[in-house]
């Protein structure tokens, strides 16, 4: 193991156990290397790698300081909903519903969905925290939109608790195939408040087409992230 990487080793050591809690300040560059025996730019390394790993954040001119880090999304390697990733990970969320009606889609989302001019689709709209994470800040925004057709039962359903994935699997809707994109967005006002974020935090956008096993398209939904606090596990093979 290189220095550097020991190095990171003993400071994540330290906010793992708690010693350094978030928003602490930790010791500077001179007094790490001087504790642990190495040079400055095998410290300056290790507090690289923490930063990018979104351990902490270093501020110029006033030092670095522990940060919470980023949560990280399995979704976008799994055929899941984020009811059932977050119960994979044992964590407790909360959904508040901001929306849920039958619409007239406009022409981007009668266009995912592959449907005419006169159809009709259910859209849910969610707001979602983890517990005790961020300071219980939210942490992804979502807007779903199923043909109305396929699953009319969608529009009376309580989905503070309910899974729209365990619900369309329940109706022989099981989405068996995802087709998925991320990008990185400018938020807009409502979409800053809801969410919380700094000023001038972008958004990462994750927008999911689902299929069902005979090639329907069942689903079509754009979640929102904060940036700050968010990385996403890509999982190819070969």
């Amino acid at each position: 193991m290189c220095l550097h990487q020991k190095a990171e080793q003993y400071l994540r050591a330290k906010i793992d156990s708690g010693e350094w809690k978030v928003g602490d300040c930790i010791p500077t560059e001179m007094e790490l290397a001087e504790k642990l025996g190495v040079s400055r730019p095998t410290i300056r390394q290790a507090l690289t790698s923490l930063a990018n790993a979104g351990y902490i954040v270093r501020v110029k001119g006033k030092g670095s300081f522990i940060t919470q880090p980023k949560l990280l999304h399995e979704s976008t390697s799994m055929l899941v909903g984020y009811r059932q990733e977050s119960q994979k990970k044992n964590r407790k969320i909360a959904t508040v519903v901001l929306g849920l009606e039958t619409i007239k889609p406009d022409a981007e989302i009668a266009q995912k969905l592959n449907l005419s001019k006169n159809d009709k689709v259910v859209s849910l709209t969610r707001l979602r925290t983890v517990s005790g994470y961020n300071q219980d800040r939210p942490v992804v925004l979502t807007h779903v939109h199923v043909p109305l057709a396929m699953f009319p039962q969608m529009a009376s359903l309580d989905f503070t608790q309910a899974s729209l994935y365990d619900a369309l699997e329940e109706k022989g809707l099981g989405i068996r195939k995802a087709e998925k994109n991320l990008d990185v967005v400018v938020a807009t006002q409502e979409q800053s408040s809801l969410l919380q974020l700094n000023p001038f935090e972008p958004l990462i956008r994750v927008t999911n087409l689902g299929k069902t096993s005979d090639g329907k398209i069942i689903e079509y939904s754009q979640s929102f992230y904060p940036a700050s606090s968010s990385q996403f596990q890509i999982t190819t093979e070969r």
